[in-house]
């Protein structure tokens, strides 16, 4: 055999034998151009010959010289080889079933196709007319109707509060940020991949400094005992403790071995003693309890809670106290879907003598209190009723208008609700966007619109 011989013989050979993965025997097969090559069929059904690409353009080989892959009989190499072989091809369709049917889409979408010019010597007919000779009566029905069918799902199964529910006040903050955020995350358990950062993240440095003012409390535990202190003694409980913090947590962090932690170290002092700076102007308080845990039942849900500091009066009423290491306002906590209800939570279930809530504002060079109370004249750092936007006139109505918006927040997440309704900010540093889908849920809007 020479080469010649032999290159003839496998390039039939190629073309007679198309590769396909080995499957099971099985009633229906879709295949792609080349792997129904050579076959025959009971029925064949070719789908997608427009005129757009059948026959195929040419697309002769960037590397090789065209007109050496067009005298070789390249396929690809010249549009009028793409025709005879899309010609062929189309012929051995033809004759390879008893019943066969060419289809073309009329459309891509905004673009109108036409039929390729390889058909035009069939017959044409209509859909109806394909449809009532190979579909049954039940296929027919629902090849009519709608190709997709919508099914506004936003309800999930009622929640069996058996005992603790997991999630602690977060899941009203979610139900209030938006109903699938709460379903999502304390129903489906649903989270996105933390993603790993340098250094020490801000989840850890909040962590750090409730750690660190935690013990200076359980140490110094009354305004009188601080003022006792001179900033020499101050500063040198504030850095033991911060110390003794930071080595604690580098058996687990291990980066707060180096460098990292002695920054951090003189971090947290700073910010602490600028912290005590203000809790020293404040009127004679004691500290109640710091970290305090509770349980609290609001409507069907009993959730565990970690209050970070309760502080009483002079008059023997409490306040609660929230440490935030980031901007905070009162706003937050006003109108049916309150972006944060820890505070308001903890002053209506917290227990009797609560007439005071507060955010500690660890913020460096803007620490401060931000929150009000029914007793501004024991903590005239905070504002009284009248002076807060958004507040009832009284602090029983505050109360109970707080009572109702939580309850309301319970029933609706353990009623099963999953609607996609975030408020304004909601999406802004939310995991859920693939999930809920709301970036395609708004540009549908907005295309209905």
């Amino acid at each position: 055999m020479t080469f010649d011989v032999a290159i003839t013989a496998l390039k039939l050979l190629a073309n007679e034998r198309i590769f396909q993965p080995e499957t099971p025997t099985t009633p229906i097969q879709i295949m792609g151009l080349m792997e129904s090559a050579g076959h025959t069929f009971d029925a064949l059904w070719v789908c997608g010959l427009h005129d757009q690409c059948w026959p195929p353009a040419p697309s002769p080989n960037p590397f090789l010289p065209i007109d050496e892959q067009r005298k070789q009989g390249l396929i690809q190499s010249s549009a009028e080889l793409q025709y005879q072989q899309a010609k062929r091809q189309t012929e051995h369709w033809a004759s390879s079933a008893s019943v066969v049917v060419f289809s073309y889409p009329k459309s891509d979408g905004n673009t109108p196709l036409l039929i390729s010019p390889l058909l035009e010597d069939f017959n044409l007919v209509e859909q109806t007319d394909v449809v009532q000779a190979l579909a049954d009566e039940g296929l027919q029905e629902r090849i009519g109707g709608d190709c997709l069918e919508a099914m506004n799902d936003n309800v999930g199964p009622t929640h069996v509060a058996d005992g603790i529910t997991r999630g602690g006040v977060s899941i009203l903050k979610d139900q209030a940020a938006c109903p699938f955020k709460a379903f999502a995350h304390k129903r489906l358990l649903a989270s996105a991949i933390e993603q790993p950062e340098p250094g020490i993240d801000a989840r850890l440095r909040g962590s750090l400094v409730h750690r660190s003012l935690e013990g200076v409390w359980a140490k110094i535990k009354s305004h009188q005992q601080l003022l006792r202190l001179s900033i020499d003694e101050q500063h040198v409980l504030v850095e033991s403790i911060v110390k003794d913090v930071v080595e604690k947590e580098s058996w687990l962090t291990p980066i707060l071995k180096k460098s990292f932690g002695a920054l951090e170290i003189k971090r947290i002092v700073e910010l602490l003693t600028d912290w005590l700076s203000i809790d020293r102007a404040r009127e004679p308080f004691d500290v109640a309890a710091t970290e305090l845990k509770q349980t609290l039942t609001i409507g069907a849900l009993h959730i565990n809670t970690s209050i970070d500091r309760v502080d009483t009066l002079a008059d023997g009423s409490s306040v609660i106290i929230d440490y935030k290491t980031g901007s905070v306002a009162t706003g937050s906590w006003f109108g049916e879907r309150p972006e944060e209800p820890q505070l308001p939570l903890y002053g209506v279930f917290g227990g009797d003598g609560v007439q005071s809530i507060a955010f500690a504002q660890l913020k460096k060079g803007e620490a401060k209190y931000v929150g009000m109370s029914d007793c501004a004249e024991q903590f005239s750092a905070l504002k009284g009723l009248d002076k807060t936007k958004g507040a009832e006139a009284d602090w029983d109505a505050q109360m109970a208008r707080w009572q109702a918006v939580a309850i309301a927040l319970t029933n609706q997440f353990v009623a099963g609700d999953a609607r996609v309704m975030p408020t304004k900010k909601a999406c802004d540093y939310c995991d859920l966007s693939s999930l809920c889908r709301i970036n395609e849920q708004t540009t549908e809007e907005q295309a209905n619109d």
